[in-house]
Order: structure tokens, then C-alpha cells, then sequence
């Protein structure tokens, strides 16, 4: 991948790739080895949640400027995934053809995270308060001056 990454890249310096298998209790040891590369911007591909939670906690730690957990771009920058064709893109549905394509690895993750955010939207929908009505707001209109938004000016 990185390969492909300087091709297309070509100005982009890379001060440091490892993979994302680590033992359980090395994190400050990793965190201690991208600081010491002493990188602008730091992108970790890993799974769902643990770059969420490895960024949570060592982030900071990183001293980078920027990071940012990438998912699955690292697959698709390599070329092992292909992106969903725009209409999906366009219309915010690239998660389901990527369910399309990998459904035993994706099918219960995406099922279950995109109901468990449907179940919060919706409750947060029903809780909100309903906008109180206002003269101004419920239709009848009065006149309305404008309003001077300009500083006066001063004589010359």
C-alpha cells in the first residue's frame, strides 16, 4: 500500500507504518513509537471501535497535530475494496454497498450499529421540545422596518 500511496502521493512524506495487531497493554509503547516519528497527521486503520478507543486514550499521547481513523480507506487506497459507485456516494449509501459487498464480515455490524443510531435519532426526535409559537412566528405579519446594519459615517 504504501507503494501505491507514493505514487500517488509523490510529495507526501511517510515517517511511519505499522500494522494494527498489538497485544493489549503495549498501546503507550505504540503511542511512544508514532510520537518519536514526530508525524503531522496520523491515520489509523483499524476496526470499529478499537481505533476509536485507541485514539481516545493515546491520541494525545501521539503528539500529532491531526488524527483521524480512516476504517476501510486503507483497503480501498490498496486496492483490495472498490469504492461504491457515485450514486451511492452521492446519496450518503456507501455503507450498504459495502454490506453488499461483505455481507458475513459487515451485515451485523452495519444492522446493528445503524439501528442502535435510528433508535437515538428517533428518541431525541421525540423528546425535543416543540418550538413555542410567537405573533412573529405564526403567520400574521406586520410591517417590518429595516433594519440599518451599517456603521454611520463619519464626515470627512
Amino acid at each position: 500500500m504504501l507503494d501505491e500511496v507514493a505514487l500517488r502521493f509523490p510529495r507526501l512524506k511517510v515517517v511511519g507504518a505499522r500494522d494494527g495487531y498489538y497485544q493489549p497493554g503495549t498501546e503507550a509503547g505504540i503511542a511512544a513509537e508514532i510520537r518519536h516519528c514526530d508525524p503531522d497527521i496520523v491515520f489509523v486503520g483499524m476496526s470499529s471501535p478499537k481505533k476509536e478507543l485507541f485514539l481516545r486514550e493515546w491520541g494525545a499521547d501521539t503528539r500529532a497535530h491531526v488524527l483521524h481513523g480512516v476504517g476501510g480507506s486503507f483497503d480501498v487506497l490498496a486496492g483490495l475494496t472498490r469504492r461504491a459507485p457515485l450514486w451511492y456516494q452521492d446519496h450518503g449509501l456507501e455503507w450498504l454497498y459495502r454490506v453488499w459487498q461483505e455481507p458475513a464480515r459487515l451485515g451485523r455490524r452495519y444492522l446493528t450499529t445503524n439501528a442502535a443510531f435510528i433508535i437515538l435519532v428517533a428518541r431525541e426526535y421525540i423528546r425535543r421540545p416543540l418550538p413555542r409559537q410567537t405573533p412573529a412566528s405564526s403567520g400574521a405579519s406586520e410591517a417590518r422596518q429595516p433594519v440599518e446594519t451599517k456603521a454611520p459615517r463619519k464626515p470627512l
